[in-house]
């Protein structure tokens, strides 16, 4: 509930055109650390049932910038990849570091095919047919606008029944 309503805080601003980033709210974090903390939450939760979580993370300490909207992005993702993946598949996630940019890679497998593209991610719109799901369709549009307006690269690959959304880019020194 409490990530449904930042959502909704972080859509409202992005749809009115409110969304800024200010040097005072800039501070210094790991991104590899950040990743582990959000890790650990999921792990709490893992039953033998779960989705299995692989995760392969290079050291990325130094980065400058808000990390809560980092923080957003990646839960998102993860979130999505274990309400969504597939037992057998899992889920696998990997933070690279190359020279001043990071790349993040997470993959899960999906049932069925999936039918859409890049462009088609806007809000309030869900890609999955499971009513079941607690879901209001906003968060890979926030992840897409979030990265767009840091300037970083989100991608998605779908290829056979694994899907793949990158997060690439500079992070500040």
């Amino acid at each position: 509930m409490l990530r449904n309503t930042r959502n909704l805080l972080i859509y409202s601003t992005l749809a009115e055109n409110r969304f800024k980033t200010s040097d005072k709210w800039q501070e210094d974090y790991s991104l590899s650390e950040l990743l582990d903390q959000i890790l650990v939450y999921y792990n709490k939760f893992r039953t033998k049932d779960s989705i299995k979580i692989e995760s392969l993370v290079d050291q990325i300490t130094g980065c400058k910038g808000e990390s809560e909207y980092m923080n957003v992005i990646l839960t998102e993702l993860i979130d999505n990849s274990v309400k969504y993946g597939t037992i057998d598949a899992g889920v696998k996630i990997k933070l690279t570091n190359k020279d001043h940019e990071f790349e993040f890679c997470i993959s899960n497998g999906i049932v069925g095919g999936v039918n859409f593209d890049m462009n088609d991610i806007r809000p309030f719109t869900k890609f999955h047919n499971d009513l079941s799901m607690n879901s209001l369709g906003i968060g890979l549009f926030i992840c897409k606008e979030l990265c767009r307006k840091l300037g970083f690269e989100f991608t998605m690959h779908i290829d056979e029944k694994i899907i793949k959304f990158v997060v690439s880019g500079g992070f500040k020194k």
